[in-house]
């Protein structure tokens, strides 16, 4: 990315800040992704190779794709957060049926942050629900709204869609310690000492780009340090009818 003089209509090179919030972290995400990449592709290789045997070793095997694709999103958070920086995202918003979207993150953050004992359950309205966005973003902030709940709880993590008059609001919950509002800035010494800091200003961003909102349950004063959970909702706009009936979904 460069800089434009706007008197001599120049170009520069981009300052040290703005070289490590986009293009430095662009080039870390292309690191990341060529050894997951193949780490996986061996893995699946590997997989046909010992056949019927492969069922002997099914828990390892899970295990070495997970954390490849821990790799792979931590890849695609820094190339995420890098386009939201440099605005180099070009918003492509069409009629999606947001079930679907949904179903899809949910079942991409378990395969990347299976945890014994951690179920998540996804409850939808049983009606259609088509809401214009950008598939492809919605997914990545759905994806990270959950994985951080999974990584956080303590045994469930639930996943509901409301539909309230010209907003659906998608809630994720979790069972654990719970975290204080507001969202952090990106780039801000994250609170968690795990993490990048990264996941929750990525999912503000796109839930803005719809004209959405991003909220945090703050905690309650007189909560003890005992499991209160967290609750983070992306509320985007919905112009169908709002008489929806919500289906629990399964244990993901």
């Amino acid at each position: 990315m460069t800089s434009r003089d706007a008197e001599s209509g120049e170009d520069h090179p981009p300052d040290e800040a703005d070289y490590l919030r986009t293009e430095f972290l662009e080039r870390i995400a292309h690191e990341l992704r060529g050894p997951a990449g193949v780490t996986l592709g061996t893995l699946d290789e590997m997989e046909l190779a010992l056949g019927p045997d492969a069922d002997k070793i099914k828990q390892l095997m899970a295990m070495a794709r997970r954390g490849a694709r821990r790799v792979l999103r931590t890849a695609e958070r820094l190339s995420r957060t890098a386009q939201l920086v440099g605005e180099h995202v070009e918003w492509s918003r069409a009629p999606s049926d947001l079930k679907t979207v949904l179903q899809r993150a949910v079942r991409e953050a378990e395969l990347t942050e299976a945890r014994r004992g951690i179920s998540v359950v996804l409850s939808v309205p049983s009606q259609p629900c088509t809401v214009a966005v950008d598939a492809p973003w919605l997914a990545v902030a759905v994806i990270e709204l959950v994985v951080n709940a999974i990584a956080h709880a303590r045994k469930v993590v639930s996943v509901t869609v409301n539909l309230e008059p010209g907003a659906a609001v998608i809630a994720v919950t979790d069972d654990g310690v719970g975290f204080a509002g507001p969202v952090q800035d990106r780039f801000a010494p994250p609170r968690d000492r795990r993490g990048l800091g990264l996941s929750l200003s990525i999912v503000k961003d796109v839930a803005v780009a719809h004209g959405g909102t991003l909220s945090v349950d703050p905690r309650k004063a007189e909560e003890t340090t005992e499991a209160r959970g967290a609750t983070v909702r992306l509320t985007l706009p919905y112009a169908g009818a709002t008489s929806a009936t919500v289906e629990p979904g399964p244990h993901l």
